[in-house]
């Protein structure tokens, strides 16, 4: 009897260890052509890298049961976002203390990285026990996870102001009061499996531990300090916030493999990034937990919360520069006539000074379709007075507001793509003629007369607090006051 039992489970390891072995993430890559389709309705995502990356994984936390299996979250997550081009910064309390301090003392010297200002994301994943509202620390604590989105909104993190910041929450979310909830949904017929676990401050003393992996068939195995007064957007903004199961309910882990929810960001992403947007993904995540089931028949069902303000968000896998600069596709050969080379910043700026608005287009410069082309008679008298009297203001503000281009860029309605095409030129002095250039060619600009001009960038200076300046184009250019 003794000897069969242990056949059994030799058989029941083999099957585990045949089934379930650790897979390699492979990102399938995004095709340049697809970049130029979408580009212009969202976040710009071709640097390399695209961004850092935070993976914080508590595996054993005093007085709970240890989450066996989240390493290898860990692992799979550093593999599809290495792939998708972030620099992965991994803290497990393996290697670190992961005490809430030191917890906290982490995610600070994140959110303080130089490297923040030159990236285009930011991607956070954390992983422990947790109730609604908090992740548990390794002695036990709580840390407010609201404390941790506020460290990255856009006044204390202005490095990422503008910048879509992802967090991926791994843990349950019981309510501190009544305890974790579980969710019934429809019972199912099962095999005998290993038990699935889960990420709760319940776990040691709940039946949740009884229950089994589901199905194979169900869920395959994988294949400056004071910026922020210039800034005029919310202060929580182009935030995504991802939560494995809904408040008040239990997250499950699976044997060998790791947690439903992580598993599942990895499947997807790696396997669709490379063509999908990151709520239908997500969207996509949320069906893959909604079919996971346990022996008992308890249910998961994931979640997102998006302050995004892009239509579309793309990880472009693949692409390590600016494919608009190398213009290699035939798509782009076809339309090569309609755009200004970006390095061409000469015939650019001569272009300016010509006042030949009905040559320029600036889709490549701007990636902005909303800015279209104005026709100018070119044999208006008034053009060389026009010209003198553009050349006076954009001489004026470019040598005092070189330090604020981009807070004044943004207080012009410029966007993210626009700034980020804009700041690639290498003379900053140029860069603030290429945001007032930009702004002095709107239809609403180009048919107001001098005056009305001269008050419209007063108030965007006033805006920025740069009352100063404010002061002095008014004296300069306009006698007229005001408010």
């Amino acid at each position: 009897m003794q000897d069969n039992l242990q056949a059994l489970n030799d058989n029941f390891g083999q099957f585990l260890s045949k089934e379930y072995s650790q897979p390699k993430v492979v990102v399938e890559p995004c095709q340049v052509d697809f970049f130029y389709e979408k580009f212009k309705q969202c976040y710009p995502m071709y640097k390399n890298p695209r961004g850092q990356c935070l993976i914080i994984n508590i595996y054993q936390i005093a007085g709970m049961p240890p989450r066996r299996w989240s390493d290898r979250d860990t692992d799979a997550l550093k593999q599809l976002f290495e792939q998708l081009l972030f620099n992965v910064h991994v803290y497990t309390d393996s290697t670190h203390d992961l005490t809430s301090k030191n917890f906290k003392d982490i995610v600070k010297n994140f959110v303080e990285m130089n490297e923040h200002e030159e990236a285009q994301c930011s991607v956070i994943c954390l992983m422990s026990h947790g109730e609604e509202g908090y992740l548990t620390t390794k002695e036990g604590n709580k840390v407010l996870l609201d404390d941790i989105f506020t460290m990255f909104n856009n006044l204390n993190c202005p490095n990422l102001a503008g910048k879509p910041k992802l967090f991926f929450i791994q843990s349950c979310r019981d309510d501190p009061v009544s305890g974790p909830a579980e969710d019934l949904g429809i019972r199912l017929s099962f095999c005998l499996k290993e038990a699935d676990e889960a990420d709760g401050s319940e776990a040691a003393q709940s039946d949740n531990n009884n229950h089994f992996r589901p199905p194979v068939q169900s869920f395959p195995a994988l294949t400056s300090s004071n910026s922020q007064v210039f800034y005029h957007i919310p202060s929580l903004c182009d935030m995504l916030i991802g939560y494995p199961t809904q408040k008040g309910f239990i997250a499950y882990r699976k044997p060998e493999i790791g947690s439903w929810y992580m598993n599942a960001i990895v499947q997807i992403f790696s396997k669709y990034a490379h063509n999908t947007d990151l709520c239908a993904m997500l969207n996509m995540v949320n069906s893959l937990i909604s079919n996971e089931v346990t022996n008992t028949g308890k249910k998961q069902m994931s979640e997102y919360t998006s302050k995004l303000t892009k239509p579309y968000f793309y990880f472009f896998p693949g692409l390590a520069s600016d494919p608009l600069e190398e213009c290699k596709s035939e798509m782009w050969q076809s339309k090569k006539q309609k755009f200004d080379s970006l390095n061409s910043i000469d015939n650019l700026m001569n272009k300016r000074k010509k006042l030949a608005f009905e040559n320029f287009n600036s889709e490549y410069l701007l990636c902005d379709s909303s800015m279209g082309r104005h026709e100018v008679d070119q044999h208006d008298s008034n053009n060389e007075n026009s010209v003198a009297y553009f050349d006076q203001i954009v001489e004026f503000l470019s040598t005092r507001t070189v330090s604020y281009w981009k807070h004044i860029a943004r207080e012009m309605d410029l966007n993210e793509n626009q700034i980020s095409a804009i700041d690639q030129t290498c003379n900053i002095a140029v860069k603030v003629k290429l945001v007032l250039d930009t702004w002095f060619r709107r239809r609403e600009n180009i048919n107001s007369n001098k005056d009305d001009n001269i008050l419209k960038l007063a108030k965007i200076l006033q805006n920025c607090k740069l009352n100063k300046i404010k002061n002095e184009l008014i004296e300069n250019f306009n006698r007229s006051d005001i408010t």
